[in-house]
């Protein structure tokens, strides 16, 4: 039974990790890619994340 915790706590650890990890690569594509049509348009405000996990 503790060692079930400890894996069940470990994975929940790692899963949230990669989501992280994905989450803040797709951000930063996202945000050159709107910073660079922003510039086309003209638009000097920041773009803003849309994507935002809570666990």
């Amino acid at each position: 039974m503790f060692f079930s915790l400890i894996i069940s706590k470990s994975l929940s650890i790692l899963f949230k990790a990669i989501v992280e990890s994905l989450q803040g690569a797709v951000r930063a594509n996202f945000m050159v890619g709107t910073n660079a049509h922003r510039q086309q348009s003209g638009l000097s405000a920041p773009a803003q994340p849309i994507l935002n996990f809570e666990f």
